[in-house]
């Protein structure tokens, strides 16, 4: 069906090449080098995609995105960039751009990013309105707080659901980076389809490249039948990837390859599986400084990054630690059918005060302990976890002189120093530390979140 698309490229080659590859694919072009001009077109012709070269937004920012945004707010803007472009053609779709295409690309990758572009804007005109902030979602993920750091996270977080932009969520251990992922699925216009979260820390690197491209019968040993990878079962949905930084050094390349071109091949495969995924990742290390150690690839890491979010720990959230308490106290009550409990002052007085090292999960997890052994209605300093009896919240910076712990709180103990020690002997590097701890990176990942140590810890 043939289409109006319009065409902004300071370069008149390039121009002209894109408009003619266009024009093959049967749409009616209006292509122009002057940013002016497109406006005038725009206004006067009404097209229905625009595809903005990112030079054309040099030394203006992105604000001619907001330009074309007053003109038509419905229409679907795709940047075309180069590795040089990126981080302008990334603003521009925090801007309102729906995605960036990455230069040089095929007639195939631009027949399909045109054909996204549309299925998007029948989308957008058939799905009902709804509420997009996260916080006010009727599901089962609810986000709970009040603070100020986590209010400005989830209104971004709203702003964003609905569009198809890449989004890498920041955090510590433990802050609820899942959780976010799953509501901004849920607020998005791909909530209908599936969301699917790939472990990317705990999956042997063989594994990972299996479950996320599939693989044909007898590609190897093993593999008895057909089986289609994560990808192309999250068609039309979302997938996550959690601890994104743990994605092996040689898999980064396939798999920017595969997003970038939204197809690609099982293993031992032949034919082109295409698919139409949102790519919401995750992690608690510093990308960007992976990235120039040459431990990340930065190409990969841009196409990821196009709308960052940064998670606050809870230890800067003061105003959340009595809602969330609260919050997960009521949850237990439901899940176990007993009777509502509430905690004693003192207790809530020792949460605002606690550290919380392991974040929100953390506290959920104290919440859950000390509602499955206090034995009244109200929640007392002598139902919490020992850990957490050490701790005065008048003298927090000089915890009292305690009893010798008990065989299994040291053990815990000398676990976590032992573990906490090796990975800062490896520099972080979780596959050396749990080859030297003689175990499978797995069962070293469970002991660090066992002990709420992160990699960069």
């Amino acid at each position: 069906m043939a289409s109006d698309i319009l065409v902004l490229d300071p370069d008149q080659v390039a121009l002209e090449a894109l408009a003619r590859d266009l024009r093959s694919l049967g749409h009616r072009i209006f292509a122009t080098p002057d940013s002016e001009q497109a406006r005038a077109i725009a206004e006067s012709r009404h097209p229905e995609l625009l595809l903005c070269d990112a030079r054309a937004l040099s030394g203006r920012g992105s604000k001619l995105i907001l330009v074309f945004r007053d003109v038509d707010a419905d229409l679907p803007i795709v940047v075309l960039t180069t590795l040089d472009t990126v981080e302008a053609a990334a603003q521009a779709v925090r801007d309102g751009a729906l995605f960036y295409l990455l230069r040089p690309f095929t007639p195939d990758n631009l027949r399909v990013a045109v054909e996204r572009s549309f299925r998007r804007r029948q989308r957008d005109c058939e799905a009902p309105a709804f509420d997009r902030s996260p916080g006010q979602v009727n599901s089962a993920e609810v986000i709970v707080g009040a603070s100020h750091a986590l209010q400005r996270v989830l209104e971004l977080a709203g702003t964003v659901a609905r569009s198809d932009a890449n989004i890498l969520i920041f955090g510590e251990s433990g802050t609820g980076k899942e959780l976010f992922a799953r509501v901004i699925h849920t607020c998005s216009l791909r909530s209908a389809g599936v969301f699917i979260p790939v472990d990317c820390a705990s999956l042997p690197e063989n594994l990972l490249e299996a479950e996320l491209f599939g693989y044909e019968k007898g590609a190897f040993t093993g593999a008895a039948h057909t089986k289609p990878g994560l990808m192309e079962l999250a068609n039309r949905g979302t997938l996550f990837f959690d601890e994104i930084a743990e994605l092996p050094m040689n898999l980064q390349p396939k798999l920017l390859r595969a997003l970038q071109e939204r197809r690609h091949r099982r293993l031992g495969g032949t034919r082109i599986v295409e698919f139409d995924v949102r790519v919401v990742s995750a992690t608690n290390r510093d990308l960007r400084a992976q990235v120039a150690q040459r431990l990340f690839r930065q190409d990969l890491f841009y196409r990821l990054n196009v709308v960052p979010l940064h998670l606050p720990p809870l230890r800067m959230r003061d105003k959340d630690v009595v809602l969330l308490a609260n919050h997960f106290l009521q949850q237990c009550s439901r899940k176990n059918l007993s009777a509502p409990k509430r905690f004693a002052p003192e207790v809530l007085g020792l949460f605002e005060h606690c550290p919380w090292p392991g974040n929100v999960r953390e506290l959920q997890n104290v919440v859950e302990y000390s509602c499955a052994v206090a034995r009244t209605e109200t929640i007392t300093l002598q139902d919490l976890p020992a850990e957490l009896q050490m701790y005065d919240p008048q003298t927090i910076d000089e915890p009292p002189s305690l009893p010798a712990p008990t065989f299994k709180l040291a053990k815990a103990r000398f676990e976590a120093g032992y573990v906490a020690e090796l990975l800062k002997r490896h520099d972080n590097n979780v596959s050396q530390a749990a080859k030297a701890a003689g175990v499978d990176r797995k069962t070293f990942y469970a002991l660090l979140q066992k002990h709420h140590i992160s990699p960069r810890q």
